[in-house]
């Protein structure tokens, strides 16, 4: 952010750097890490649909990982992957699947804070999702002592800034906030307050028949 024009957020570069880490300069280096994240995204949805200590039913797993291919792979091209909302996606269904699943409440509390922090790196719009996160795990610590569950609820949204706050401390010990904020704040808020959007269900019903013409 300080030294060129880039405006994804942090998390997808992280994912970029393990991946050449691990396999090299390779094209399909981070391709494969994002076919472990549509796998895991899988799994966690068969899960969060699972009652707490009980074990998904047969052929909920497999179903799960196919259904999140498919609906991934099968309708995204090449360019339209390999981008954040995968990973956005990926995590905020981990975060979910802790917070229901999770044998210690307090535990899963902070987990899925954890998960939710780091979802919010990758693309600040998936923020979106959490209150449904958030009243998951509300309504699983409702017949705690109130207390105790005010102090899982505070758990998890503390946990849910760590992610964020270390990336913003990495940010300034560079001296890169100023052009961090220039670019993923400033410029991006241009972008989304001049690009016109679906207004209507019919709009949106529209755009979507013409983008798989197009593909």
């Amino acid at each position: 952010y300080r030294d060129v024009f880039e405006q994804k957020t942090p998390g997808i570069f992280l994912v970029y750097g393990l991946s050449v880490e691990l396999f090299g300069r390779h094209l399909w280096s981070e391709r494969l890490l994002e076919l472990l994240c549509v796998v895991a995204l899988g799994l966690a949805s068969a899960f969060a649909l699972t009652v707490r200590g009980e074990r998904p039913v047969r052929g909920l797993l497999g179903g799960s990982v196919f259904a999140a291919s498919f609906l991934y792979y099968g309708i995204f091209d090449f360019w339209n992957t390999g981008q954040c909302e995968i990973w956005c996606a990926g995590f905020c269904m981990l975060a979910l699947a802790s917070a229901l699943r999770m044998e210690r409440e307090r535990l899963a509390g902070v987990v899925s804070g954890l998960l939710m922090g780091i979802a919010f790196v990758f693309k600040p719009p998936c923020a979106t999702i959490f209150p449904a996160i958030v009243l998951a795990y509300a309504w699983r610590v409702r017949g705690s002592r109130l207390r105790r569950a005010l102090g899982s609820l505070a758990a998890l949204g503390a946990a849910a800034a760590v992610a964020p706050l270390a990336i913003l401390a990495y940010l300034g010990a560079k001296g890169a906030l100023p052009a961090t904020r220039d670019v993923l704040v400033d410029g991006n808020g241009y972008y989304w307050k001049h690009e016109r959007g679906a207004e209507t269900a019919s709009e949106v019903v529209r755009w979507v028949i013409h983008y798989y013409r197009m593909v």
